[in-house]
């Protein structure tokens, strides 16, 4: 049965990216790098049994070696301790081989998992970078779309200004002043055409 492609899930949230899917990849790969960078329980064990096989083969060889512990001849001392030093030697070459397949083994993983986690990143920076510029976008069409309201709303009130009634024509000017030829009599002239008329 095929296997359902898990999607991708990127969320806004105040102006920053998540990707759950990822998020959770790179926690696990961080995880996964965390418990191979020291050695193993199983390398630890492997280790202190060969400390054990040296000391012990140090403390036999001294014993062997010892005449106070050991009265038989110089010959015979060297011979065991040789004997004793050979066998902890040949116990401890399976551990030895045993031990750096095991290190070897978790330094390929650890190596497998630091790419793992650099692409897995790369992926998330990648993703991180489109949203920002997806961001930038849309604050700068909101930007515009604000712009271009203004400019309507400024076109509307010019329109708006130009349609008004035209202005009632100024009312003539007039004047009221007395007849030269007759004091009592007063003449109303009007300015028209730039100079004054009787009216």
């Amino acid at each position: 049965m095929a296997k359902k492609s898990s999607k991708k899930t990127s969320k806004k949230d105040s102006g920053t990216y998540k990707d759950k899917a990822l998020s959770s990849q790179i926690e696990a790969l961080q995880g996964q790098i965390q418990g191979l960078s020291g050695p193993t329980a199983e390398e630890t064990g492997l280790s202190t049994q060969m400390g054990n096989l040296t000391s012990s083969a140090a403390l036999g060889t001294a014993q062997a070696q010892d005449p106070r512990l050991n009265p038989v001849a110089m010959g015979f001392q060297t011979g065991q301790a040789a004997a004793i030093s050979g066998q902890a030697e040949a116990a401890q070459v399976p551990l030895r081989e045993r031990l750096a397949l095991m290190q070897q083994s978790r330094q390929t993983a650890l190596s497998g998992a630091e790419k793992g986690l650099g692409y897995v990143q790369d992926k998330f920076t990648a993703g991180q970078t489109a949203f920002d510029k997806a961001q930038a976008l849309k604050s700068a069409q909101t930007v515009q779309k604000m712009k271009s309201a203004t400019d309507i709303q400024k076109a509307q009130i010019a329109a708006a200004s130009k349609k008004k009634a035209p202005a009632a024509p100024a009312a003539p000017k007039t004047i009221t002043v007395t007849d030269p030829d007759n004091p009592r009599r007063k003449i109303t002239k009007q300015w028209v055409n730039g100079k004054w008329e009787n009216v």
